[in-house]
């Protein structure tokens, strides 16, 4: 029987038959921040996200969601509003994603939302290219926070 916990909107489920939770949060975290990262220095705009979101929504089954995703990922990316290193990574990121046995879509989302509210902030406080050379990118991204804040 799974478990829910709420967490800033993301639904974080706990499998008690293995006692631990999927996916790996800090993983998840860690890739939407230099996703964002990314973004930020190739001069994404935020309606790419938000469309990424949208269509992440449409279809029915979880696979079919990922697989549009994709494609729309590589759309977006030959057409120009989307960049390279961007979609380089989301695309990857799918890929992980799909590798998961359930909640594919839920952690779709979750990393999609953390993605957006990154490069809101990523945007704000100005990250740059060699920000994206770090072992540590919540640290990084905490650390240009609280000197922009000052």
């Amino acid at each position: 029987m799974n478990k829910h916990h709420n967490l800033l909107n993301f639904q974080i489920v706990r499998n008690s038959n293995r006692g631990e939770i999927m996916p790996d949060f800090d993983k998840l975290m860690n890739e939407a921040i230099l996703t964002a990262f990314n973004a930020t220095n190739e001069d994404v705009k935020a309606n790419q996200i938000n469309q990424l979101q949208e269509i992440l929504g449409m279809p029915k089954t979880e696979d079919e969601a990922l697989k549009l995703l994709q494609a729309f990922t590589m759309r977006q990316t030959v057409r120009g509003p989307l960049g390279k290193k961007t979609a380089s990574k989301i695309i990857s990121n799918i890929e992980e994603i799909s590798k998961e046995k359930s909640n594919k879509r839920d952690n779709m989302e979750k990393y999609l939302g953390l993605l957006k509210w990154i490069y809101e902030v990523s945007v704000k406080i100005g990250i740059k290219a060699e920000d994206l050379k770090t072992d540590n990118p919540l640290r990084t991204l905490i650390a240009k926070f609280k000197d922009w804040c000052k």
